[in-house]
This record gives structure tokens, C-alpha cells and sequence, in this order.
């Protein structure tokens, strides 16, 4: 158990360093950054995952197709489509906890991230409404891969909170009248 534990945190620091080392190593030797692609992407589809990791790899893929080289574009998006076009389209297994449909949800988030970062780096509009077509075509597939659409969609567009200021005092002013209208007496 410490040694999985030991191995787990292993791979959360180097995930989260992926990030950082982007997107100068992107320029200088983008085939080794296209190394890390697979293991990123198998942090977000395991079945056994940690949502740290998970998060960790969500942002690592994030920021590799953000520095990903305009010349090289294209080519990480073939690969993201060969390693996931196939799960998002299986229809045989639905299994609650089976390892495909982890790979599903997986492969949902991947999207989602990939279209967000392409979203960012603006210019690709083309691709960008290819994978959002794949995502929402599994609506009406029947897919399992359906049922982690609202979850590709908080990964596309995760809530952010924020006000006037960063103290919260605008969040709570907002927050005051709706407390003495909606919610009930606190009894002491």
C-alpha cells in the first residue's frame, strides 16, 4: 500500500510539472512532450483514479496542446482521436465500474480539455467544432459515453467564482438579501 502510495505521488509531480516545462520544451523537442500525451491521458481514464491526479492531468493536457507548435496541431489531434474516438463510440459495454466505461468518462474529460485549450489558443475553429460535435453526437448515440457529457461540459466550462474584489465582501453582499428572503430563521 505505501509503495502504490509512494508511486502515485511520484506520477502527481511529474504531472504537474508538465505545465511548467511548457511551452519552451514544446519549441525545443516536441516529439518527448508527444511522449508524455499516453500517460497523461491514462491518469484521466483509469478506473482507480485520484481526482487530484485527475485534475493534474486535465491541466497537464491542457497546456500541451496550448504549446503544442501550430505545425504540429494537426498531429496531436489524429492522436487524441485514434486514442479516444473508439471508446467514445462503443455501445457493448455499460457496466457501472467496468474499466471501459471508466475509459469513457476518461476519454470524455480529454476531449472536453482538448477543446478548451483549443478554445484559448484561438484559430482552430474547425477542430474545435469537430470535437464538440463527437461530444454532443453521443447524446443521441446511446453511447455510454452519454451519460459523462455534464462532465466534459465542467471540464469545457468549469464554474469560476469571483467578484469586485478577492475579500469575498461582494459575494456576501450579494448573498445577504437572498439569505433573508429564501432561507429560513436559524432557532437558537
Amino acid at each position: 500500500q505505501a509503495c502504490k502510495e509512494e508511486v502515485v505521488a511520484n506520477v502527481m509531480i511529474r504531472i504537474a510539472l508538465v505545465p511548467a516545462a511548457l511551452p519552451e520544451a514544446a519549441e525545443k523537442n516536441w516529439e518527448l512532450c508527444m511522449e508524455v500525451l499516453p500517460c497523461i491521458c491514462n491518469c484521466i481514464t483509469k478506473e482507480q483514479r485520484s481526482q487530484v491526479l485527475e485534475a493534474l492531468a486535465l491541466e497537464a493536457l491542457e497546456a500541451l496542446v496550448e504549446a503544442c507548435p501550430k505545425a504540429n496541431v494537426e498531429g496531436l489531434l489524429e492522436r487524441l482521436r485514434s486514442m479516444f474516438g473508439s471508446m467514445l463510440a462503443n455501445k457493448q459495454v455499460e457496466e457501472q465500474g467496468s474499466p471501459s466505461l471508466a475509459a469513457a468518462r476518461g476519454a470524455t474529460c480529454c476531449w472536453a480539455a482538448t477543446v478548451a485549450a483549443l478554445l484559448r489558443r484561438g484559430g482552430f475553429a474547425s477542430p474545435v467544432a469537430s470535437f464538440l460535435e463527437a461530444l454532443l453526437s453521443l447524446l443521441e448515440s446511446g453511447a455510454p459515453a452519454a451519460r459523462f457529457i455534464p462532465q466534459a461540459f465542467r471540464v469545457l466550462l468549469p464554474p469560476h467564482f469571483s467578484g469586485a474584489n478577492n475579500d469575498g465582501a461582494s459575494a456576501q453582499a450579494a448573498a445577504a438579501p437572498l439569505s433573508k428572503t429564501t432561507l429560513p430563521p436559524l432557532a437558537l
